[in-house]
């Protein structure tokens, strides 16, 4: 079943348990290290339709059900990686990039209607993934060296959690930040600064 299909099911089945939806979150990713050379039709399809087409489908099956929630808010999750240059991930890189501009792009249009859309770019988030890949390799001088490039790079020498993400999201989806639209929260320890 193609992508857009599933997700109109999804939107399809959650309309006939309630008539209404408050706020949509997109997070949902992969992030492959694949090279200029090793990229291909189908891998820039997998990637993009996940990574960025999967965001827009499920906020215009979301739409007519937001139109008529009370909290009309949507999060979108990036990342910092875009500004980043990291070497085989530019296809990772730009569907973050067009995360933030499918943001900014439906800002003005969603807020004539009072729906907020926001983003967050997080920078390296400690998720059940990421330490097994580069903490818990028994190596503990490889563990070592991979905390100390990180905390050269942020300005604070801590581990970003899921949880630091998530209050961050309540925050954008929450009336404390009705004011707010197209914005894209860094969330990174400070490694970007700005």
């Amino acid at each position: 079943m193609r992508l857009a299909e599933e997700i109109e099911r999804t939107f399809d089945a959650i309309n006939k348990q309630t008539e209404y939806i408050d706020y949509l979150v997109n997070v949902a990713s992969v992030d492959p290290i694949i090279s200029l050379e090793e990229e291909d039709e189908k891998r820039w399809d997998e990637i993009v339709n996940l990574n960025l087409r999967g965001y827009d489908l499920c906020i215009r099956s979301s739409l007519a059900m937001l139109r008529i929630g009370e909290g009309k808010s949507i999060v979108n999750i990036s990342s910092i990686n875009f500004r980043l240059g990291v070497p085989g991930r530019s296809l990772y890189s730009t569907t973050k990039a067009g995360i933030i501009g499918l943001t900014t792009g439906l800002a003005r249009e969603l807020g004539r209607e009072g729906i907020r859309i926001n983003c967050i770019s997080p920078g390296w988030i400690f998720t059940e993934r990421q330490n097994k890949e580069y903490f818990d390799t028994n190596d503990e001088e490889k563990d070592r060296k991979h905390l100390a490039d990180l905390f050269s790079k942020q300005s604070l020498r801590i581990k970003i959690q899921p949880e630091d993400i998530a209050n961050h999201v309540l925050f954008l989806l929450s009336n404390f930040s009705r004011a707010t639209t197209g914005h894209n929260l860094i969330v990174d320890g400070g490694w970007l600064l700005e």
